[in-house]
């Protein structure tokens, strides 16, 4: 069994996504001025009351955050532990992320509810962390639950917790029917998909102190681009505090490009913006910076566009769009054509006091066969955009969650793991360098399973 430990720290002023750091709001609240913090190992298989009677022992003294992470817990554990986090009203900070390695679909909901229905009343709980355990949809009305019942969380992190479109939907009802007034709001690495940032796009519109949006890996193909990001971004265009916004690793192309560009000068406290990974072809990319040279992204002091599809061509374009953003500070550029000369370039044009990443910058150039792929891929899509009609996604988006039937789950969800695999590969193979990394991680994965056989 593990120690259980109580730490005690001053707290410093409240960060914009916290950890176990006390907000001043809270602490004039309750009188305190110490964080106290409650933690235990990590490893440790708890199945029931008996195993966690050292952990609720500890939950009798005074403390205002806990940190049961890198844990499993069965049913009974978590009923005992809930019990106890009821008892205490002082708690802040709940870090419960990956509590339930090994347990079953039908142990999680019951275990997390108990868990989220136990600090739901609790007035000065301002972040809460379920990342990596696996919430999908089956778990989904216990945070849902938990979303419309609680007054004060500020800082809600659901990270890797396999929530797909309709999860998302039913989570992002959760939080319009809801009094939350989330300042963080952190979902990477699910399965949103288009009709799931669709769903969040409306209920975004209603949380208007928000100051960090981070909907990275989501599954967004390239079918569905074209309606989530114009839902999205103007949904945020009236939230002052907006400081960060992280979209990578999402298809985003010309509609979305456009809407982003249109709703940039309404992000007025906007200084982070994280679109690696998201442009398929690099008209996509040269229509981001062309916006950008239009002074809309001026405010920006962070700005990271990896693996971007940019060669020695972007350069003009890019250094143009540098010259109007006179705030940056930092320009992360990482597996993107660019020869040492270019980002020598790109240092003169920020000056010294700028930062740029610069790694797997190999310097290649486009070869023929991959110009007229992109040729030939402008084209389709200029076809699309003449012979399309007018998205329903938004009125599918409203109704799906009412009634959804297996066959239309199946037929409704864009490719989203294997797409962005398939996506990520192709990229590693634009260039002869490219392809040799791709071969030596195919080669070291086989490797890794004969080693783990024999």
């Amino acid at each position: 069994m593990a120690d259980t430990a109580v730490k005690a720290e001053t707290a410093p002023p409240c960060a914009a996504v916290s950890d176990s750091r006390e907000c001043p709001a809270a602490a004039s609240a309750t009188g305190s001025a110490h964080s106290v913090e409650v933690t235990i190992g990590t490893g440790v298989k708890y199945n029931n009351a008996e195993d966690v009677k050292p952990i609720v022992d500890k939950l009798q003294g005074a403390y205002t955050t806990v940190r049961f992470s890198d844990n499993t817990f069965g049913i009974a554990a978590c009923e005992a532990i809930a019990a106890q986090l009821q008892k205490n009203p002082a708690l802040q900070v709940a870090h419960l992320d990956n509590m339930f390695t090994g347990r079953t679909l039908k142990e999680i909901p019951q275990a997390l509810g108990a868990l989220l229905s136990s600090i739901a009343d609790h007035e000065h709980l301002y972040h809460v962390d379920c990342s990596g355990n696996a919430i999908g949809m089956a778990a989904s009305p216990q945070i849902a639950t938990f979303l419309k019942t609680n007054k004060s969380c500020r800082e809600l992190i659901l990270n890797n917790n396999g929530l797909s479109p309709e999860a998302g939907g039913l989570i992002s009802q959760a939080l319009s029917e809801g009094s939350l007034d989330l300042e963080v709001f952190c979902s990477q690495k699910n399965r949103w998909e288009t009709k799931g940032i669709v769903h969040l796009a409306k209920a975004l519109k209603g949380l208007s102190k928000l100051k960090k949006l981070d909907v990275s890996r989501n599954g967004v193909g390239q079918d569905g681009s074209e309606d989530a990001w114009p839902a999205l971004f103007p949904a945020l265009e009236n939230h002052p505090d907006l400081h960060e916004l992280n979209i990578c690793d999402n298809y985003v192309k010309r509609r979305g490009v456009q809407a982003l560009i249109k709703s940039l000068p309404h992000y007025k406290s906007l200084r982070i913006l994280k679109m690696s990974d998201c442009f398929c072809y690099k008209r996509h990319a040269a229509l981001f910076l062309e916006g950008l040279c239009t002074g809309a992204g001026s405010q920006l002091e962070t700005l990271y566009l990896d693996y971007a599809e940019a060669d020695s061509k972007f350069m003009p374009l890019l250094l143009r769009a540098l010259k109007c953003m006179p705030n940056l500070k930092v320009l992360s550029v990482q597996g993107n054509h660019f020869s040492s000369e270019h980002i020598e370039q790109l240092r003169e044009c920020l000056g010294e006091h700028a930062q740029i990443l610069d790694e797997d910058c190999d310097g290649s150039e486009w070869s023929t066969e991959e110009e007229e792929e992109e040729e030939e891929s402008s084209a389709a899509d200029e076809n699309d955009d003449e012979d399309e009609e007018p998205s329903k996604i938004e009125e599918d988006a409203d109704s799906e969650h009412e009634q959804t039937t297996p066959g239309d789950e199946e037929e409704a969800q864009s490719p989203t793991d294997d797409a962005c695999f398939t996506r990520s590969f192709r990229r590693k193979t634009l260039s002869l360098r490219g392809m040799s990394n791709a071969i030596g991680w195919l080669s070291s994965c086989f490797g890794c399973l004969q080693f783990r056989i024999y």
